[in-house]
C-alpha cells in the first residue's frame, strides 16, 4: 500500500441518533471510541490497521469505517481529526511492517 494512505485519527461511535420525525429537534451525540487509531484509506472509506493482520486482509476487509454516521451504534471516522501519517519515509509500505513500527500518541 502507498503510504500515503496511511492517516491517524478519532472513531467515534453515534450514541444517539435523532428521531427525523419528531416535533423536537434533537441533536446527534457521539463519544469517542478509538483515539488516535491507525488508519488506511481505501477508497472512500477507511479501516483501522487494529482490525487487520496483513495486506492480504486489507484487500478482503469488511471492516470498513465512513465519514458520517447513518444510525445509533454506528462507528466512523472524525474527518477534522485526521492528520496524514508522515512519519513513514517509505513510498509503498506493508500492513506488517506498520504494526511493527507503530508509535503511542499522547
Amino acid at each position: 500500500m502507498k503510504s500515503e494512505n496511511i492517516y491517524i485519527g478519532n472513531i467515534l461511535i453515534c450514541t444517539k441518533y435523532p428521531d427525523r420525525y419528531s416535533i423536537k429537534q434533537e441533536e446527534a451525540k457521539f463519544d469517542i471510541y478509538k483515539k488516535n487509531a491507525i488508519l488506511i484509506k481505501s477508497g472512500e472509506h477507511y479501516i483501522d490497521l487494529d482490525t487487520i493482520n496483513s495486506d492480504l486482509d486489507l484487500v478482503k476487509s469488511k471492516n470498513v469505517l465512513k465519514t458520517y454516521y447513518t444510525y445509533e451504534g454506528d462507528k466512523f471516522v472524525d474527518s477534522k481529526s485526521l492528520i496524514r501519517y508522515s512519519l513513514i519515509d517509505d513510498d509503498k509500505i506493508s500492513v506488517k511492517k506498520l504494526k511493527k513500527n507503530k508509535i503511542k500518541l499522547h
